[in-house]
């Protein structure tokens, strides 16, 4: 049991950390290279509209999911015909919201193409991560973590195979078929995942049951509604680039640039965040004190998000101009900025664990909507004067504001556990 769990878990580290940063630094970055940051803006803004109000296409299901088949498989089937039908639902719902607000955003023309095919490609990612959701339940933890990067896989091939023709393409042929090889790869991948359950699982028809839908949306509400307000001060700033400024579309190819690497950092953060939470949980349900893990948890995301951040700062010039071969100050100054944005970020993935795993939602949606405010005052006075570089100086700010709300929230809470220990100790 052992050895198939350090297998698995060698296969989800490959993932993370060499399939993924793979998209990220190779096909990704060579795309925004050979399209410039004004093309690479307008897919950056689409993409960021996307994942505004992708919390829709959950809203607990797959949760829900692994919990109720891991402990009755016998009913996956019966589970899957009817969620399958909710998600459908809340797909269409999720269409229409993002269209009707990149509408009343004043997106128009080819960034509203952009926009639906990137919701798509959300939706078929909602799909995936529905069908990994049995996967798991059933302890199939190989095919599970396969399907997590098959997608990745299958895009990376279709756009190295065109790589070395991109100069011969015009910007936005080169940016619509990379959103069609996404959207292509998330097909095919939540195809297989499906025709694989469907050998496991036999779908049994069953009627709606309303009540049940309707006490599983109540009891997730608090959780969809942080992760959306999270998104919103996480992912606003692309978007209110390109609607604050006429040129908006190249300052956000520019504040992209900075964001990728940001966005590859998290993913230490969200790995180490995904181990804390059922150790936290487990402490605090057992009544034992989660000093030693909180302080192991901050001096393991503290070391990295300082040294990464300083590294970054150091070299910023030479990690620019080999990335992107520019000399251009504006996205030197973005890189430097959002990476040491991510010390306090870091720092967040253990105390909002920690808040998460003790139950307190209603003090993460207060911390949340507090980032949301001051993200958008910060965004609203310093973009319109300094661009993508004012955005990248919110984002800092937004960080560093939450991380310490979440501090003293914890604080707050776990002072008043004398069974927990405070986490000062």
């Amino acid at each position: 049991m052992r050895e198939k769990f350090v297998k698995n878990f060698a296969f989800l580290l490959f993932a993370n950390f060499v399939v993924k940063p793979l998209w990220i630094f190779g096909v990704d970055r060579s795309i925004q290279v050979n399209t410039g940051p004004i093309e690479y803006g307008h897919y950056f803004t689409a993409t960021n509209f996307a994942f505004l109000f992708s919390v829709i296409l959950d809203l607990g299901i797959n949760n829900f999911t692994n919990r109720a088949v891991s402990r009755n498989a016998r009913r996956a089937g019966e589970y899957m015909y009817n969620l399958l039908r909710l998600k459908f639902l809340l797909a269409l719902l999720y269409i229409v919201v993002t269209l009707f607000f990149a509408l009343v955003s004043g997106v128009r023309g080819w960034l509203l193409v952009l926009v639906l095919g990137s919701s798509f490609n959300m939706l078929l990612l909602s799909f995936i991560l529905h069908f990994r959701a049995y996967v798991a339940a059933l302890h199939i933890f190989k095919v599970d973590a396969f399907i997590s990067v098959l997608d990745k896989l299958l895009a990376i091939i279709m756009m190295l195979s065109v790589l070395f023709l991109l100069p011969k393409f015009s910007s936005r042929s080169t940016i619509a078929f990379l959103v069609g090889a996404q959207m292509i790869a998330l097909l095919s991948t939540a195809v297989f995942a499906f025709l694989f359950l469907k050998q496991r699982i036999h779908l049994q028809t069953a009627q709606w049951n309303l009540k049940f839908y309707r006490l599983m949306i109540l009891k997730s509400l608090p959780f969809a509604l942080l992760v959306l307000q999270m998104t919103i001060y996480g992912r606003i700033d692309g978007i209110l680039l390109n609607t604050l400024l006429p040129e908006g579309s190249d300052e956000t190819g520019v504040y992209a640039s900075g964001y990728r690497l940001l966005d590859a950092a998290t993913q230490f953060g969200f790995l180490v965040a995904t181990l804390l939470l059922p150790l936290f949980s487990k402490a605090i349900k057992q009544r034992v004190s989660v000093a030693p893990l909180v302080k192991l948890g901050t001096l393991l995301v503290l070391a990295a998000s300082i040294s990464l951040a300083l590294f970054t700062f150091y070299f910023r010039i030479d990690i620019t101009h080999i990335m992107y071969h520019t000399f251009d100050e504006r996205y030197s100054t973005v890189l430097s900025i959002l990476m040491f944005a991510f010390i306090p970020l870091a720092s967040i993935y253990v105390y909002g664990t920690l808040l998460t795993a003790n139950g307190n939602l209603k003090q993460l949606n207060q911390i949340a909507i507090l980032g949301i405010a001051t993200n958008l005052i910060c965004n609203l006075l310093l973009i319109p004067k300094e661009g993508a570089i004012g955005a990248a100086k919110s984002a800092l700010i937004t960080q560093v504001v939450v991380a310490l709300a979440h501090l003293v929230v914890c604080y707050r809470v776990f002072s008043q556990r004398t069974d927990l220990v405070d986490i000062k100790a």
